[in-house]
């Protein structure tokens, strides 16, 4: 984060006076500030990075190529890392609740993706199907179940081409968009021969994987073997929605880092300060009976290692759980207390745009 941060203060002093020789350098610098802040945890930051970055790679495709010193042509933006951006702008605002407008920018991304894919498919079909993926996710996770499904077959044809030609590479992608499709098909009522199929052919390909490393493809074979149960147990009297999981950046990436809202299994949420201090209590024991797995779970969605989450070593699970904002809202209401205590430790008033990450008690602030 810290070089990121320093690279993005040297090209936006020299935008300010040759904008057309470095915006486009601001905005891959902006975009990697956007994806280090997000696996900080940094949701509203990241957000806001994401959304220049594509501001400036927007009017560096407009304005053309870069003249004058190497560094401004060493940063020469094309439609591929306009697509990028987007695909890592609608991520962060799925996380942040804003499904719709995620929705949004992973359309444009699709279809810039899919424009560069008709030129150069060799080296664009893999993005346009990774990003044609993650939207027939979304769709179905919004119930637009049709959508999804043209979504899903579309990566399912340019994942069954790549697999072919390199199965040790894109076996697992191949296997992930079956799965989809079979998803996807049953929530829209299609063909359910055509579903079994698919959820049949992703369960084969991930067991073999998962026998040839089971750490890596166990928790894939899983979800696969479910879905195949869904699809096999499906009749013929209409469309049936397939069960959806949270994932670690609709749920706990987001929750365990605020102290205001908790959601529940319904996805409902509600205020801490308006739980009784019961329900506040019940939800502690059911979060940190996950200890372990959250830590886990954070990790992987976040790409980072438990270190960079908090834990240190004199941490277990529990002891680090134990420091994240939520718990600490809900060890507050569960003892009759407001979630957000008026004054911190350093001795200021708790306001919302005032950050307190690092205080602890005795801090001494002059």
């Amino acid at each position: 984060m810290a070089p990121t941060e320093q690279a993005v203060g040297i090209f936006w002093r020299l935008t300010a006076t040759q904008p057309d020789r470095y915006e486009t350098g601001l905005a891959l610098a902006l975009n990697n500030l956007g994806i280090f802040s997000w696996q900080l945890r940094r949701l509203s930051d990241a957000v806001a990075a994401q959304a220049r970055a594509i501001e400036f790679a927007r009017r560096g495709l407009a304005a053309g190529p870069p003249a004058g010193s190497l560094l401004a042509r060493a940063f020469v933006l094309d439609e591929s890392e306009l697509a990028q951006c987007l695909g890592n702008l609608s991520f962060l605002l799925w996380a942040s609740r804003r499904r719709e407008e995620a929705v949004t920018a992973l359309e444009e991304a699709v279809a810039t993706a899919r424009r560069l894919a008709a030129v150069a498919p060799a080296a664009q079909e893999p993005v346009l199907a990774d990003l044609a993926s993650r939207l027939a996710t979304y769709l179905g996770r919004l119930q637009r179940w049709r959508e999804a499904l043209t979504l899903a077959d579309e990566a399912a044809g340019i994942t069954a081409r790549l697999a072919a030609a390199d199965p040790v590479r894109y076996e697992s992608d191949h296997a992930k968009v079956l799965r989809q499709s079979a998803q996807a098909r049953l929530g829209a009522g299609g063909n359910l021969a055509a579903a079994r199929r698919d959820a049949d052919m992703s369960v084969a390909i991930y067991r073999r994987l998962a026998a040839e490393d089971h750490a890596e493809y166990s928790r894939a074979l899983e979800e696969a073997v479910e879905s195949q149960e869904l699809v096999r147990s499906a009749g013929s009297g209409g469309a049936i929605a397939p069960k959806t999981r949270w994932t670690s950046e609709e749920h706990w990436v987001n929750l365990l880092n605020q102290d205001e809202v908790w959601q529940d299994v319904q996805d409902r949420r509600h205020r801490l300060d308006e739980m009784p201090p019961s329900y506040c209590g019940n939800v502690l024991r059911f979060i940190r009976k996950q200890a372990d797995q959250l830590i886990e779970l954070l990790a992987d969605g976040l790409d980072v290692t438990p270190e960079a989450l908090g834990l240190t070593d004199r941490d277990d699970a529990v002891s680090w759980l134990d420091r994240q904002p939520l718990i600490v809202a809900l060890a507050r209401r569960a003892r009759g207390e407001s979630a957000r205590p008026e004054i911190c430790h350093c001795g200021y008033p708790v306001a919302p745009d005032w950050h307190h990450e690092h205080c602890y008690p005795g801090i001494v602030v002059d």
